[in-house]
This record gives C-alpha cells, sequence and structure tokens, in this order.
C-alpha cells in the first residue's frame, strides 16, 4: 500500500468518527406496568391520570420515552391472579400496584 494511500484511508475514517460517535441513538421507552384490584370505570383512571401529569412535568411523556401498561382486576381474586401474572411477564421497568390483594399477587409472580 502506498503511503498516500494509507494516509487517506486513515484521515478518512479520523474525521467520519465523530460524525458516527454522535449519531443519537433512539431512545428506549420506559415500560410501567400498572395493577389495581379496582375495575377500569373506578377512581383508579383518576389516579393513574394524577400519575402520568406529573411524570410528564418531571419530562416523561407516554409513547415518547415510557410506555404504560394497565391491568384491571375488578374485585375478582382469580383475575388479579391472572392479571398480575401477565403482568410480571411483560417485565416491565416499573411496576406501580395499588390493593393488598394485587401487591400480594404481584409478589407471589415474582
Amino acid at each position: 500500500m502506498r503511503r498516500r494511500d494509507f494516509i487517506k484511508i486513515a484521515f478518512g475514517s479520523a474525521t467520519a468518527w465523530p460524525f458516527v460517535a454522535s449519531a443519537q441513538t433512539p431512545e428506549r421507552k420506559l415500560l410501567i406496568g400498572t395493577l389495581t384490584g379496582l375495575g377500569e370505570g373506578s377512581r383508579a383512571r383518576e389516579r393513574y391520570a394524577a400519575f402520568l401529569q406529573r411524570l410528564q412535568e418531571l419530562g416523561w411523556t407516554q409513547e415518547r420515552n415510557i410506555r404504560m401498561e394497565y391491568r384491571w382486576g375488578s374485585g375478582d381474586n382469580d383475575n388479579i391472579r391472572r392479571q398480575a401474572a401477565e403482568l410480571v411477564a411483560l417485565a416491565p421497568d416499573v411496576m406501580v400496584v395499588t390493593g393488598f390483594l394485587s401487591t400480594e399477587q404481584v409478589l407471589r409472580a415474582t
């Protein structure tokens, strides 16, 4: 290999490296799983809305950098158990669980 060719290759890759290094990688979405023993039409929706609002104030926006997965127990112990197992299988980064039965079932599923 001639000296000029080597310098071109070395200089070309050295100048291209900063552009490759500064390329932004897509931001990973944080998965937040929620489970409540209440039904979907309950006050839990209002609580989750307030939770999301606070997250937005802190810079976490749904479908931009977080994704929410909601599970509702509807007061049925068997349904709560199924929903807990399903939620744990999703392997969320964070779980928000309300209620004694829901918490107990998530702990058993993990």
